[in-house]
């Protein structure tokens, strides 16, 4: 883990190395030590769904619906979640940068040690 301040605060964020993950694709109920990049889930209905020490990038989960999931220690770069609506998901010790997040509804997200930067 690494770690970095924004103001008073101090937050822990992931320190993933894509070499040490394995690479898919697949959209499936638990993504542990994975590394996903340029994957098309747009639509996609994710239920209970769990992402764990996992690196996403350049995924599109437009209009998807996530609900009852978990991040943690998750690096999330350049992904659009436009239109998209999450609800009761549990977000931990992520990095998001570079997404989108236009018309996104987000009903009933806990945050703990939660970046988003250049995100709009």
């Amino acid at each position: 883990m690494r770690t970095t301040t924004v103001g008073n605060v101090r937050i822990l964020l992931p320190d993933l190395d894509p070499d040490d993950l394995d690479s898919t694709s697949e959209l499936t109920d638990d993504l542990n030590d994975a590394n996903v990049e340029g994957a098309a889930w747009r639509g996609a209905g994710l239920e209970g769904v769990r992402f764990r020490s996992s690196r996403i990038a350049g995924v599109d989960l437009s209009e998807s619906t996530w609900e009852a999931g978990t991040l943690f220690g998750c690096e999330i770069s350049r992904t659009g979640f436009s239109g998209a609506a999450l609800s009761g998901i549990a977000i931990e010790r992520c990095a998001v940068t570079g997404s989108r997040f236009t018309g996104t509804r987000l009903t009933d997200i806990r945050l703990k040690d939660v970046l988003f930067e250049g995100c709009r």
